[in-house]
């Protein structure tokens, strides 16, 4: 990130999971990317990469 611009994170548990997204704004303080990232508990037997679904 360069000069004026930040990020937030804000962490979600769905069931074995941790869900952080994070969020990116500029330097004009819009919103500029959302990134999810997807990552199982550490005691989790569940798959490592499910498939993401995105409906519109």
């Amino acid at each position: 990130m360069g000069n004026g611009e930040f990020g937030a994170e804000f962490g979600l548990i769905d069931g074995d999971r941790r869900l952080p997204i994070v969020q990116q704004y500029n330097s004009l303080n819009q919103l500029e990317r959302l990134v999810l990232i997807r990552e199982k508990l550490p005691q989790s037997n569940t798959q490592k990469d499910p498939h993401l679904l995105w409906n519109n």
